[in-house]
């Protein structure tokens, strides 16, 4: 009698031991937790802030002001700025690409990045004003989706610049400056503008305008 308890019980045990992984093994994976977005302006001065925005696809404001190397890559999801975008002072960036952003309800002001060689901005379609000025390093700007600028666009003080792409050919509600871009010899998209123009870039063929419709 004993020999058969004892076997019963095993037998229960086995059971249940199968019954628990069975369990455990159909527990479905939980769900990624969503990304919790600042309501508010945003600030970066190194790597954790910019970290603490991915997944966020809007933020109010952004601003960029760091000596630190950023990677921006956790900003691969952000399509809007309702306020302004402003990049600089920076040391260490040598490339501000954000992938999925379409539109800035404000100014897109970058300046004073001393390492920033590329600006690459695939999407951007709408922005209110546009300044690039004191980049040093800068090389190519590449916004070939860009259909307007609600104000006015500026480049100034960029010794290195050689490319601009703009393929949609924007139209700049307010003025087109272009000054201190000696080396500045190839601008792809006419620009058409309704404001004042002013370039004095040597090495371009042509003014990156067109006439008015």
């Amino acid at each position: 009698m004993r020999g058969r308890g004892a076997a019963a019980v095993i037998a229960v045990a086995l059971a249940g031991g199968i019954a628990c992984r069975g369990a455990a093994s159909s527990t479905a994976p939980r769900a990624a937790a969503a990304p919790v977005c600042p309501a508010g302006p945003v600030t970066v001065f190194g790597q954790g802030d910019v970290d603490r925005l991915a997944g966020c696809a809007a933020v109010a404001r952004l601003e960029v002001r760091t000596a630190a190397a950023l990677d921006l890559a956790p900003l691969a999801s952000l399509a809007r700025i309702d306020g302004d975008l402003v990049i600089g002072p920076t040391l260490g960036l040598g490339t501000l690409q954000l992938p999925a952003l379409t539109a800035v309800g404000g100014t897109v002001r970058i300046a004073g990045n001393g390492d920033l060689a590329g600006i690459y901005l695939p999407r951007l379609a709408t922005v209110g004003a546009l300044t690039i000025t004191d980049d040093v390093a800068l090389v190519q700007i590449t916004a070939p989706a860009l259909v307007e600028v609600a104000g006015d666009l500026t480049l100034d003080r960029t010794p290195t610049l050689e490319l601009v792409d703009t393929s949609a050919g924007p139209q700049v509600a307010g003025d087109l400056t272009v000054s201190g871009a000696p080396r500045l010899a190839t601008w792809v998209g006419a620009v058409q503008v309704s404001g004042l123009v002013e370039v004095d870039a040597p090495a371009l063929a042509e003014p990156p305008t067109a006439a008015q419709p």
